[in-house]
């Protein structure tokens, strides 16, 4: 017999004690914060009137402008019951992206191997950290073409050689999410279809990852900050007690 345990509690439960003290800690820094950015704000506006250089009070307004998103995205999580757990290792396999999300550059090889099959060494879709509620959830892997094409002929040893190459461009994001076989149960995808109808969190991940065959995963949210690793939620967790 196999058992789910999720968190957050259900929509209406009241928000845990410990949770509680967190949460209000969280407002007051995105209080800060937000004040932070008002001052900052206003001494740019200030600068600009004067005909000042802004470049990079301008930086230090758009940094704490992602502070203030990050707080804001932080606190809605715990506001829906979400518990912070620590790092782990995981595999996203759901990345939101906003207007400034942007793909990968090409790649080019210079004569790929067989084995090398393209596309293989496009990075996987970045998010953007989009503000609350924003976004679109997207596969990590993305709709990519190649071409072909060859280089100046030259001798090497005798024997004339052409160098060919492969330049794979990533087109477009998927939007059909690759939710993990492993946790293809009904209960831990409607877990994760509801935290990403929020749109609070910027990655959905599984731990481990899609590769390994355990009976226990855990899915998690990702919260991206500037400075720091991402800051991980407890989605869901598929628990089997015959292994406890």
């Amino acid at each position: 017999m196999e058992s789910l345990m999720t968190l957050p509690a259900e929509a209406g439960a009241q928000v845990a004690h410990p949770q509680l003290a967190l949460l209000d800690f969280v407002r007051q820094k995105k209080t800060s914060v937000e004040a932070e950015l008002a001052e900052r704000q206003e001494a740019l506006a200030y600068a600009k009137k004067q005909k000042w250089q802004t470049t990079a009070l301008a930086r230090i307004v758009r940094q704490t402008q992602s502070n203030v998103e990050y707080y804001e995205k932080v606190a809605a999580a715990l506001e829906a019951g979400y518990v912070v757990m620590p790092p782990v290792n995981c595999e996203v396999f759901a990345v939101r992206v906003g207007d400034k999300a942007r793909l990968p550059h090409d790649v080019v090889t210079k004569n790929p191997s067989n084995w090398n099959r393209p596309g293989s060494h496009l990075g996987i879709a970045e998010t953007d950290s989009a503000s609350l509620g924003e976004g679109e959830y997207v596969a990590p892997e993305m709709r990519f073409s190649s071409s072909f094409t060859e280089g100046a002929a030259k001798v090497v040893n005798g024997d004339t050689k052409v160098d060919v190459y492969r330049r794979d461009s990533a087109d477009d994001y998927i939007s059909a999410i690759p939710f993990p076989v492993i946790v293809a149960k009904a209960k831990l995808m409607n877990a994760a279809q509801q935290a990403m109808a929020l749109k609070v969190f910027d990655e959905i991940a599984i731990s481990p990852s899609r590769g390994i065959r355990r009976k226990d995963p855990i899915i998690l949210g990702r919260i991206h900050r500037r400075t720091r690793a991402p800051l991980n939620f407890l989605i869901a967790w598929y628990v089997n007690p015959e292994e406890i």
